[in-house]
């Protein structure tokens, strides 16, 4: 005899099937809900950074570090906020940082031009002493624009920030596009194709002799100081982010003593 299911259970499974796409729907919509709101709580912000030691390098795995890294993530989090922080060149940070793709930068010098694209925070985290570096054999000494004028060839960060005595117009400059600019730099130095290589801050160029080896040799080459003021150095925000740089100061003015950027650069250059 064959079997004929009645129209009251046929209905029964159906109403059932129904029932049980529904639950799986509203579990699905409200674990959607519930993990779009953790992320949003999170505030997360994406932070760049060219390289700049011992401020902010990257290590074998390409991951962020460095005392300004370590700084920048314990300030941000008294925010409320998460730093994701990636390494770019120089000038396709600015660009991210400018068209909105990151929120801001870990280390820029302030000039006019940058100032047009970047929001700045009243407080500086350090104060930079601009230097070069050359061989001692060359046996420079800056001690006006002119004697800086008489060098042949001082290489520069493309895009980086310069000083008012390296802003002349007689300054012979040679732009550097390589990732690590200041690498490249000193090997240039030491083979005689620079005669100098320049950056607004002196302890990137401490940090590159002390960590020097191999054909890089420490022992030929002397840093020379501009005489010029101390410049300050800022961790800089995208246009959007502009609400949150009071904030920012707040938090710079309440850092004293061990708590300083100062203290963490001088802790992690030590060992």
């Amino acid at each position: 005899m064959l079997y004929c299911p009645s129209n009251e259970g046929y209905l029964r499974s159906k109403k059932g099937l129904v029932l049980s796409n529904l639950a799986v729907a509203i579990i699905a919509f409200l674990t959607c809900f519930f993990s779009y709101g953790q992320a949003k709580d999170k505030k997360i912000l994406k932070f760049g950074f060219f390289t700049l030691p011992p401020h902010a390098h990257y290590d074998q795995n390409s991951k962020a570090q460095g005392p300004l890294v370590e700084f920048s993530r314990e300030v941000f989090k008294e925010m409320g906020y998460e730093l994701e922080i990636k390494r770019f060149p120089i000038v396709r940070l600015i660009n991210s940082i400018k068209n909105g793709q990151l929120d801001g930068g870990l280390a820029f010098g302030k000039n006019e031009e940058r100032q047009k694209i970047f929001v700045y925070p009243e407080m500086a985290f350090m104060n930079m002493k601009p230097a070069i570096v050359s061989l001692k054999s060359n046996k420079v000494k800056i001690k006006t624009l002119e004697d800086l004028e008489k060098l042949k060839n001082i290489g520069i960060y493309n895009k980086g920030f310069l000083s008012p005595m390296m802003r002349g117009d007689k300054v012979t400059k040679s732009r550097i596009t390589q990732a690590d600019v200041t690498r490249t730099g000193f090997e240039m130095v030491l083979a005689g194709r620079l005669q100098a290589f320049y950056t607004p801050d002196s302890e990137e160029l401490k940090w590159r002799i002390q960590n020097l080896t191999g054909a890089l040799n420490t022992k030929v080459l002397e840093i020379v100081y501009l005489p010029e003021d101390p410049l300050p150095l800022y961790t800089v925000f995208a246009k959007h982010l502009k609400h949150i740089v009071k904030d920012y100061d707040k938090i710079l003015r309440s850092k004293k003593g061990k708590d300083t950027y100062i203290s963490y650069l001088a802790k992690q250059t030590a060992n």
